[in-house]
């Protein structure tokens, strides 16, 4: 683990890719009676297909990323100073790079423009509204302050330049040495630096790291992974006021800001979460359903559900979420794959309050622009009847990019495919009577056999949670 120092100077890679975001605008409201359907034409495209081509200069390979999180610091000091940043010749050479991406870039966007031509996007209108956008990005990432490489300053330049409109860095609590205040606090600094509304968000976090216990520890772990963002500090897994789930709950709680996401499920066992049974907390928002290349959506627990379902059938209210988990220098470009999320503005602020409310989705190829809406609430909504009565559930999903679909499922409950629908006319609405009192319902969208984009359930409740 290197040493940030708290003196430096932040040094920006200016490119032109940062200018071309996919900002998509959805008005919409809480009560969907009457819709007017305008539409709008605006231009975009799958960016990150082209940086993807870059990525052979960086080791794709994960197992080769699922190493023993070893850091060569003769090799790292190359690209690391004393102040904690990548030193002239390297940053040169990072410019140049970037400027011939860039070149490259604006070519091939041209070639998409003709051939493939505008997106046409569905723009809701009704009497009263709140414009959301979508914006794509993650969350799960790490430096060379834990086990990664290069420097914060590194991760979050290339982010930015990669097109995404949102990043966090979330390096490791213990792993391999413990978190310092003396980094952190640099940390947080990088990405004050970066943070610009309206053009990029930076945020900062860290992945609570319980595995197995190690040699001098009493305690046995192993109980998963989360990544935790907007908190002011961390809770370090190696201690033992942070060592259990319920500590770590009960720590989250007390944070006056903060959420977080359960990491790449089953990885390293089938039990880790406790299979879930740890204190309920709304602060805990969504779950990685990809992580790096792997697929984590489709894999099922020992009772043979989903573990997304598992958690979802045992009361949590967790949306569809994702990373990179970025251990070489693949910030942004590692593949397509983002969390996209509907937020009214790119800030901080905004940002949070989408992920708090859940609503976002995963999806494995960069730019798809989608809306899924149940009886009029937007995915991750909890719907709360309180006359008890049953109603049909009438949902709808949209996709307003070029992206074609084999086929749409609508899950219901974990157990129920209620409706299944090849080669999809969109919008698509479907209506089912319910199931149960309690109840959820999500999106699965194909190409070919394989799924490319779920999203954050709708949640139907007969009454609150207590919790």
């Amino acid at each position: 683990m290197m040493e940030l120092d708290e003196g430096f100077e932040i040094s920006h890679t200016d490119s032109m890719m940062h200018r071309l975001f996919r900002h998509v605008r959805f008005d919409t409201i809480d009560n969907d009676s009457s819709q007017e359907v305008d539409d709008d034409e605006v231009t975009g495209g799958a960016l990150a297909e082209v940086l993807s081509t870059q990525k052979e200069r960086y080791n794709d390979d994960d197992d080769a990323d699922a190493d023993d999180g070893s850091i060569n610091n003769e090799k790292e000091d190359e690209f690391w100073d004393n102040e904690g940043f990548v030193n002239d010749q390297s940053s040169t050479n990072y410019k140049k790079r970037y400027i011939r991406i860039g070149v490259g870039l604006l070519g091939v966007v041209v070639v998409c423009f003709v051939v493939f031509g505008s997106v046409t996007l569905h723009r809701l209108r009704t009497n009263s509204s709140i414009t959301y956008n979508i914006y794509y990005g993650y969350l799960h990432s790490h430096t060379g302050v834990s086990d990664g490489s290069g420097t914060p300053n590194d991760a979050y330049s290339q982010a930015k330049n990669a097109g995404l409109d949102f990043f966090g860095t979330t390096d490791h609590d213990y792993w391999p040495q413990d978190m310092s205040i003396k980094n952190w606090n640099v940390i947080n600094k990088v990405a004050d630096s970066f943070n610009e509304d309206g053009v990029f968000t930076a945020l900062v976090g860290y992945e609570w790291t319980s595995d197995e216990a190690d040699v001098g520890h009493e305690l046995g772990r192993n109980h998963g992974h989360f990544t935790v963002v907007g908190t002011p500090g961390w809770c370090n897994a190696g201690h033992e006021n942070c060592e259990t789930l319920d500590e770590f709950v009960q720590w989250l709680d007390a944070q006056p800001t903060g959420l977080a996401i359960f990491n790449h499920p089953a990885q390293y066992g089938s039990d880790l979460f406790e299979h879930f049974n740890l204190p309920k907390t709304q602060r805990i928002v969504g779950m990685e359903l990809w992580n790096r290349n792997s697929d984590y959506f489709t894999r099922e627990g020992d009772n043979g559900v989903r573990y997304y379902d598992e958690a979802l059938q045992k009361g949590w209210y967790i949306g569809a979420g994702g990373g990179q988990d970025n251990h070489d220098r693949s910030w942004g470009i590692k593949n397509q794959s983002r969390m996209a999320v509907m937020a009214e503005t790119l800030s901080r602020e905004s940002i949070m309050e989408a992920l708090k409310e859940r609503r976002f989705y995963s999806t494995l190829i960069d730019g798809v622009v989608l809306l899924f809406k149940c009886n009029g609430q937007h995915m991750g909504s909890v719907l709360v009847d309180f006359d008890n009565g049953i109603r049909d559930r009438e949902c709808t999903v949209d996709v307003s990019s070029d992206h074609k679909f084999t086929w749409i499922e609508l899950i219901q409950n974990g157990d129920y495919v209620i409706t299944s629908v090849e080669n999809p006319t969109l919008p698509f609405t479907a209506t089912m009577p319910a199931v149960d009192d309690d109840e959820y319902i999500y999106a699965v969208l194909y190409q070919g056999c394989d799924w490319k984009v779920v999203t954050s359930p709708i949640f139907f409740k007969t009454e609150k949670d207590p919790w």
